[in-house]
């Protein structure tokens, strides 16, 4: 008996330190930062969550070398499930530096040249209006490449199973260029989704591995993810689409093969490691991620740097996006998914970073990408010790109305229909060439729009249904309502046409 007890307690014991081992690995929050700018922060950060209805926020804060804060807010699911600073989020375009980063670090090792030509990597790549030899991979790395904003949408469209090649031959077949190669700048999932299959070709590994050994592995990222499965065991938060006031949870279909455009999840604490390099030139703890770096490492962290200095360009990676608002001296990358968005927001000048990883969209209410908008509240809390005020939301008064106008249709329609059958039962009513006309409407207009609309943004349901379904779901419902109500105007109309007696002579 006593020998039992012995081995039972000894079990809890081992159980127990096994537990504390991996709670000693998990992440925990950090806080650097004086008292008073925490509460700032703490206060500011769930007003505008409050305010934008945001079920959960992740916010990390670099100061040169060193993460200063990390905190996780609100919540992930429906179960109330906290987010904390290891909680994986969809990082959207932001996820496009690690693609960048990796051409970077291919051409440091003298295995690819950006200005060498798309073909040197890809000999079959032609686009279907052969302009793809003009393409180079700067050209890529730029959003120079003469492909569209809207092909790269239209690509989400493909089959979510694809490779990274695959989805490049659907590319190279489907898409042309539609403004002079190098010569205007437009942005475009498909740039990196083809850079993605140079780093493959190039290196000799797939993208996933590449991008794992090279730098989540080197960068001691410990919850960040390339595929949709592994972040779901590592906790991957909802994500949610706010439409018309309500979060929706919305399960977006994860695009195997254009996971160099932006479909990278990730931590806060991960994404925090990350802006270390990216303040201080490459380096972290005197090591380059970058091979033959030709920057130095920043000899003082918490020096104030000036635009003119070398070290301001961080030329290791992207950092200039033409779109970006330039506030208190920040630049960087804003992402966005169906039901995530996020910023990671940089300034040499001031040396600092900031992370926000938000797991909501929603188009109707203005602005859609809160990440941001927090970011810069932030940088305000951090650079001038004050909350900012309340940032002034508007409202797509196209989106609000947009739902009445398909119930008052919808409505409509059903009501007709209900009219329809009664007038059709008096045997005494003539069946006009124009009431065949316009059963055949009900059906034809829907039946267009259904197969048109697709067309016409040349992209498909699933888009409009997960990116677009603000728009999408009720343009849908509309279309479903007057097929449905047009079937029973048929049915109705050749019921009676069959059941009405002939005329006898």
């Amino acid at each position: 008996m006593k020998r039992g007890l012995s081995l039972l307690i000894s079990t809890v014991i081992i159980l127990m330190g096994l537990g504390n081992s991996m709670i000693a690995t998990a992440a925990e929050e950090i806080q650097k930062l004086p008292s008073e700018q925490y509460d700032m922060i703490e206060e500011y950060v769930n007003r505008e969550m409050e305010a934008s209805h945001i079920p959960g926020v992740a916010i990390g804060i670099v100061h040169g070398d060193e993460i200063v804060y990390t905190k996780g807010f609100g919540v992930t699911d429906q179960k109330k499930s906290p987010v904390t600073v290891d909680t994986p989020f969809y990082i959207g375009s932001v996820g496009k530096t690690f693609t960048a980063l990796a051409i970077r670090q291919l051409q440091g090792e003298g295995k690819l040249y950006p200005n060498a030509a798309v073909t040197e990597y890809i000999p079959w790549f032609t686009l279907a209006d052969n302009t793809g030899g003009q393409i180079t991979i700067k050209d890529l790395l730029e959003h120079t490449s003469g492909l569209s904003k809207v092909s790269g949408n239209a690509a989400y469209s493909y089959h979510n199973n694809d490779t990274i090649e695959e989805v490049v031959k659907e590319i190279n077949q489907r898409e042309s260029i539609n403004r002079p190669v190098g010569s205007s700048y437009e942005y475009s999932n498909l740039n990196y989704v083809i850079l993605g299959l140079i780093i493959e070709k190039a290196s000799g590994l797939s993208y996933t591995d590449y991008i794992t050994q090279r730098i989540f592995e080197p960068m001691k990222f410990e919850d960040s993810y390339l595929n949709e499965e592994e972040a779901v065991q590592g906790g991957l938060s909802q994500g949610y689409r706010e439409l018309y006031g309500f979060n929706v949870p919305i399960d977006s279909v994860y695009p195997t093969g254009q996971v160099p455009a932006g479909y990278q999840l990730s931590s806060i604490t991960d994404m925090s490691r990350y802006v270390i390099y990216f303040l201080n030139n490459g380096y972290a703890e005197g090591v380059s991620i970058l091979p033959n770096n030709q920057l130095k490492p920043v000899e003082d962290s918490m020096k104030v740097y000036g635009a003119s200095d070398s070290y301001y360009s961080l030329d290791w990676g992207i950092t200039d996006d033409r779109a970006f608002q330039d506030y208190n001296r920040f630049y960087g990358f804003l992402g966005a998914t169906s039901n995530f968005n996020s910023a990671m927001l940089l300034s040499q000048v001031h040396r600092y970073g900031i992370i926000v990883l938000v797991n909501q969209r929603g188009n109707y209410r203005k602005p859609e990408l809160m990440s941001q908008v927090m970011g810069n509240g932030i940088s305000d809390i951090l650079l001038h010790n004050r909350i900012p005020a309340p940032y002034k939301r508007t409202y797509d008064n196209k989106l609000l109305i947009m739902p009445l106008l398909v119930l008052l249709l919808s409505i409509t329609s059903i009501l007709s229909c209900i009219r329809f059958g009664t007038r059709l039962g008096l045997r005494r009513t003539k069946h006009s060439i124009a009431v065949v006309i316009m059963v055949i409407i009900n059906i034809a207009v829907p039946i267009l729009l259904l197969i048109g609309a697709p067309i016409f943004y040349d992209n498909s349901w699933k888009y409009f249904l997960n990116n677009g379904i603000d728009t999408g779901l009720p343009i849908f419902v509309l279309c479903m309502v007057l097929l449905i109500t047009g079937i029973i105007k048929l049915m109705i109309l050749w019921k009676c046409v069959h059941n009405t007696p002939k005329d006898t002579k």
